[in-house]
């Protein structure tokens, strides 16, 4: 099986974008901290530093979120590049409907990192953390409904668990029907922890399968293929037009030649040389 890689070395111009693109990102870099460094109202250190470092915490404090947080980035990434390689295939509608929900899954990835609905909207804006999961559930429901078509040709069991996860942990946070908090926080936040590794799965085996729909015949795809028994796909190229020769007759000196229908069953009907005699004969001038 051929595995040559078809890249090439990059030209110098290519070479040149690349370092436009770093220039582009070290100059947000450099704006951002720039900004921490140079503002009064927090210290430095402490934008800085480490959670459990400016806490005096231990360094295992919040693992449970901290994993949680990995796993959110790798449901926005795979998200991302299965968007990407819709776009390669020229499907428009996976390519919003993944890009759409990698931005949605970046957005919760920042509520739970920041603490947006229980810390910063209520105290900083005026916003009840119950508007605000509302709200994000609203956004969920609406991209859901424009994008059912797409996620129906996903592995929608592992989006339908995740889902149910989190309402279970939203339930349990808002309603409180666990008295012990100990418990409630056992039930809510290991809830929400099972949602994101369901939604982590869903993503990637989407960005998976979105990825070889697209890359048809590719020898990893066609060892696949092997594997499970199925002939391998591959792509098929249009035939090459036929042009008319010197030595092809027009239609209309084409003759044929029809076999009389006879009463004898064991009789057969003329081999395909004598055909050709039959039609160059009839054919010929006379």
């Amino acid at each position: 099986m051929d595995r040559r890689d078809r890249r090439r070395h990059l030209e110098p111009r290519q070479r040149v974008s690349t370092v436009i693109h770093l220039v582009i990102a070290w100059s947000f870099g450099f704006l951002f901290l720039a900004t921490v460094v140079l503002q009064e109202a927090v210290p430095a250190e402490t934008l800085l530093l480490d959670r459990a470092v400016v806490s005096g915490g231990r360094w295992y404090d919040g693992m449970v979120t901290s994993v949680g947080i990995l796993a959110w980035t790798v449901a926005a990434c795979a998200c991302a590049g299965a968007a990407f390689s819709a776009r390669l295939g020229g499907r428009s509608g996976a390519t919003l409907a993944f890009g759409s929900a990698a931005i949605m899954i970046a957005a919760l990835m920042l509520d739970d990192l920041f603490l947006l609905h229980s810390s910063v909207a209520p105290k900083l804006l005026g916003v009840s953390k119950l508007t605000v999961i509302a709200a994000e559930g609203l956004v969920v429901v609406i991209w859901i409904a424009r994008s059912v078509g797409e996620i129906r040709r996903t592995r929608w069991e592992l989006l339908v668990a995740s889902g149910v996860a989190f309402a279970v942990s939203n339930a349990v946070d808002i309603v409180a029907v666990i008295g012990d908090d100990r418990w409630r926080l056992i039930v809510e936040d290991g809830a929400k922890f099972f949602g994101v590794l369901a939604l982590a799965s869903w993503a990637v085996t989407t960005a998976g399968d979105i990825t070889r729909s697209v890359v048809v015949g590719s020898p990893i795809e066609a060892e696949r293929q092997v594997v499970a028994g199925r002939p391998p796909v591959r792509r098929s190229r249009p035939a090459p037009a036929v042009s008319a020769t010197p030595t092809q007759k027009p239609a209309d000196q084409v003759v044929c030649i029809t076999q009389p229908a006879t009463a004898d069953s064991g009789r057969t009907a003329a081999s395909e040389p004598e055909r050709s005699s039959r039609a160059t004969a009839t054919s010929a001038p006379r």
